[in-house]
Order: C-alpha cells, then sequence, then structure tokens
C-alpha cells in the first residue's frame, strides 16, 4: 500500500526589513565648572553612541549634539544636528570646550528645549528617540522666559522622546532638580 504523508509546513523566518532606527541627542554642560569634568564626559556620550550603535541586529543610528552654558557667555545653546556621519558628530563632540558659566545654575532648561523641539528628529514612530541631559549644575529658574524643564519633559513625551539624565560630578542641588 502505497500512502503519502502530508509534507510538513515549511517554516519562514521572518527577515527584518528595515534595520532599527536610533536617533540619540546629547545636550552637554560645557561652562566652566565643567572643566575637570568635561573629558569624562565626552568619553561616557561616545561609550553610549557606541554601544548602541553594535547592537544586534545593527541600527541605522543618528546623532545630534546640543552643547549649551548660559546667558551672558559665548553661547547659550549650540547645536550640531542629527547625522549618521558618525566620525563627524565625534570630531564636533571633540573640539567642545568648557569656559563660561560662573554663577551655578546653567541655561538646563533651554538645553533641553532645544533637544527635544529644535533637532532634525525624524518623523518615524518605530524610531527609538533619546535625549541624554549631561551636566553638573541644575538650571536656571530665574529666567521668565525659559520653559520650564518639566514642560519640556512631557513635551518630549508626546513626540515618543526619552529624556534620561547623566550627572557630571557631585552636585546635591543638581540631583534634587533633575530627579523631579
Amino acid at each position: 500500500v502505497n500512502v503519502e504523508l502530508p509534507t510538513p509546513p515549511q517554516v519562514i523566518k521572518p527577515e527584518l526589513t528595515q534595520k532599527p532606527k536610533v536617533e540619540l541627542v546629547f545636550a552637554l554642560d560645557t561652562t566652566g565648572s565643567m572643566s575637570g569634568l568635561i573629558n569624562a564626559a565626552k568619553e561616557k556620550i561616545w561609550s553610549i553612541a557606541s554601544t548602541m550603535a553594535q547592537a544586534q541586529p545593527a541600527p541605522e543610528i543618528s546623532i545630534g549634539l546640543v552643547a549649551y552654558r548660559d546667558r551672558g557667555d559665548v553661547y547659550v545653546t549650540k547645536r550640531i544636528a542629527l547625522s549618521q556621519d558618525l566620525d563627524e558628530v565625534y570630531a564636533q563632540l571633540l573640539q567642545l570646550e568648557a569656559g563660561g558659566g560662573g554663577d551655578g545654575p546653567e541655561s538646563v532648561n533651554a538645553a533641553l528645549y532645544d533637544a527635544v523641539h529644535q533637532m532634525n528628529w525624524s518623523q518615524d514612530p518605530n524610531s527609538y528617540k533619546v535625549v541624554f541631559l549631561v551636566g553638573d549644575a541644575p538650571g536656571h529658574q530665574d529666567y521668565q522666559d525659559d520653559v520650564p524643564f518639566s514642560v519640556t519633559v512631557k513635551a518630549a513625551v508626546k513626540k515618543g522622546i526619552i529624556v534620561n539624565t547623566i550627572q557630571a560630578g557631585n552636585s546635591p542641588a543638581m540631583v534634587k532638580e533633575w530627579d523631579k
């Protein structure tokens, strides 16, 4: 008797048609108080970026920078657009130097606002978007025309952007404010 066995179902492994998309913006305090900390902060920034770039499956990664100081300094914020040219972003990161500041609080509100609202984020809802706010001092709360940190964080959530903070130094005032 000839019995024909059914053909087993073929297992098809799904393949990713697109690489995961990762967009990182680092907002870095570049005031004078960071002079002893800025090189370690730059190393931490690049360590995070490199780790994400080496994820599996390999993502399509874009990185941008917002350097910030304070009012009255050479700049309040200096933006480096999101780019997939990691070598160029790294070169720009290395050129950032500490200077200015002097009164303790910095323009953290302006830096975070620019990181969330002024960068060239993609419109891709599947992109992992994150801001890393890196600094050693709390933000000014006495600038009447600043958008408060808490308002910008809520806007980031609506845009699908995660906000993380990285403390440089050991200021208890900064921890208290950024932990809100």
